[in-house]
């Protein structure tokens, strides 16, 4: 299957969840995902760096809230967010997919939650540095993407 056609089928997919959600996506909703050509294509699962299995590279990432794990965060003030890497392995398969999506410039979608089992999406976004000596992506967000993160996150108790 074609990356490429299935990214652009999910952001398609992502507008009409967000017509419908009012741009508060439920977990569940995310986790079905999909029917592509036969396929389902899920926009999240277990692990916060996710591909769904037809994909040959993430389809997205997600940070939850009140996690001790991972710190993920906005940066003060600029258009770019701090992902950290999965576990502290540079080399794990899942910073791997995310490395290989920065070399290809390749857009993916951003998850934040914002309450339990609720988030709010971001896409597209793209990974434009590694971050080794952090253990960290910097992911850059459009202004459009980080006034609307700020307007819901504000509404719904800002970001941690």
């Amino acid at each position: 299957m074609n990356d490429s056609l299935i990214r652009l089928a999910a952001f398609e997919w992502l507008e009409r969840q967000n017509e419908i959600h009012q741009d508060i996506l439920p977990r569940e909703v995310l986790a079905e995902g999909f029917n592509y050509k036969g396929e389902r294509i899920t926009l999240v699962g277990a692990r916060g760096i996710w591909k769904p299995k037809p994909m040959a590279l993430p389809l997205s990432i997600t940070s939850i809230i009140d996690n001790g794990r991972y710190e993920d965060k906005l940066g003060d003030g600029d258009d770019f967010m701090h992902y950290k890497y999965e576990g502290e392995n540079p080399n794990h398969y899942s910073n791997v997919g995310l490395r290989d999506l920065m070399v290809s410039a390749t857009p993916l979608v951003y998850f934040h939650q914002v309450m339990k089992g609720k988030y709010i999406a971001c896409w597209p976004v793209t990974i434009i540095h590694d971050n080794v000596e952090n253990l960290s992506f910097t992911v850059a967000l459009d202004d459009k993407q980080r006034i609307r993160m700020e307007g819901e996150l504000g509404e719904v108790g800002g970001f941690y």
